[in-house]
Parts: C-alpha cells; structure tokens; sequence
C-alpha cells in the first residue's frame, strides 16, 4: 500500500467512524430497547463507505487499517478496549477478502463486513469477560457505576438477550451490505455489468 493509498483510508475510516457515531448517538430514541440494536444502525450507515473505499483502494490491508484507525480515535477517546476488538475485526475481515483482487469481488467485500460488523457488536460481551464489572467501572468511570456495569453483563451474558442483539445485527449488516453495493454500482462503478453479488446485484 503507498502513501497516497494509506491516506485515503485514513479519510475513509474517519468518515465510516463519523457515520458510526452519529448511528450510535441516534439509538437513544429507542430508549431501554437501544441496547439491542446499540450498533446495527451505524452498521447501515458506514456500509456504503467500506463498499467505496474496497473498490477506490483494492490493496491488502486496507479493511485492517479501516478498523484500526476507529480503533486508534477510540484510544484517543480513552476507550482502548476498543481497539482490541475493531483490531480482531479487522484481521478477520481482511483475511475473508484474501488476495488484493477480491476487493473487487461483492461476495468477499459483503462477508468481509457482516463478519467485521459482527465482530464490533459484541464489545460489550467483550468487556465483561476480559475487563469484568469492576473493571468495566473502573476503565470508563463517566461511562458505567458498578451498578450499570453489572446491568451490562446481565443483559449481554443473557443467552435471549445475546441471540436477539446478534439477529438484528446480521439483519442490519447485511442490508447495510446491500445498500452499499448498490449504492456503489449505480453512481459510481462504470462496469458494473461485471461485478458480482450474493445479493444479484
């Protein structure tokens, strides 16, 4: 990857991280019921945006420095967990995309973000395992109160609670995927005609 295309990332990234944060800010609307789909909607949003940066920089490494630079804005935020688990999201997502042509191939690029996406909405889970409750307290005090952070675990370690946050997530990612593809081939990819989908696109 040069220079030129390790800059575009970083603008892609930190527009996809934008669009995520806007997504998460905007579940508060949905009250108790937020924590459900606490990272779905900003999976819709930054979909078009991977989709764009996977064919605008077809290099190995790209998904990678994509969730690593989110990662890095949460360290900054003082969230570095964070950037543990974007890190794993985006080491698989660029290992399900493999060779640097199949960031051209739709398959591999909708995969590669449904699973990444996945991945990121089981922070939470994340935390309360590795960090704990009294971690999860102490690491993001403006954040959590022992109290809170118990409801946290008691809510993810929750087998319904976990199944539904997981299948309104798979529904969101792959929707956020089909948007993106489409949205991808109809203004911006001149040969679309070629370009291949697990959605028919």
């Amino acid at each position: 990857m040069k220079l030129k295309d390790f800059v575009k990332v970083i603008v892609f990234s930190v527009i996809g991280f934008v669009l995520m944060m806007i997504g998460n800010y905007a579940i508060s609307i949905f009250g108790v019921y937020g924590t459900y789909i606490h990272t779905a909607l900003a999976t819709i949003l930054a979909a078009p945006i991977f989709v764009a940066m996977c064919r605008k920089v077809p290099k190995r490494g790209t998904v990678i420095v994509f969730y690593l630079i989110s990662g890095m804005i949460y360290s900054i935020m003082g969230m570095w967990p964070m950037l543990i688990v974007l890190l794993g999201s985006g080491i698989l997502g660029e290992f399900i995309i493999g060779k640097k042509e199949n960031y051209h191939n739709n398959t591999r690029v909708e995969i590669s973000y449904i699973v990444g996406q996945l991945i990121l909405s089981l922070h939470g889970v994340f935390f309360i395992v590795f960090i704990g409750v009294q971690g999860l307290a102490k690491q993001f005090p403006t954040m959590f109160t022992v109290e809170r952070a118990q409801q946290v675990k008691d809510f993810f370690l929750n087998t319904t609670n976990l199944s539904i946050v997981l299948i309104i997530q798979l529904l969101c990612s792959v929707l956020g995927a089909y948007i993106g593809i489409g949205i991808y081939n109809k203004y911006f990819d001149s040969n679309k005609s070629k370009k291949k989908s697990v959605f028919g696109e």
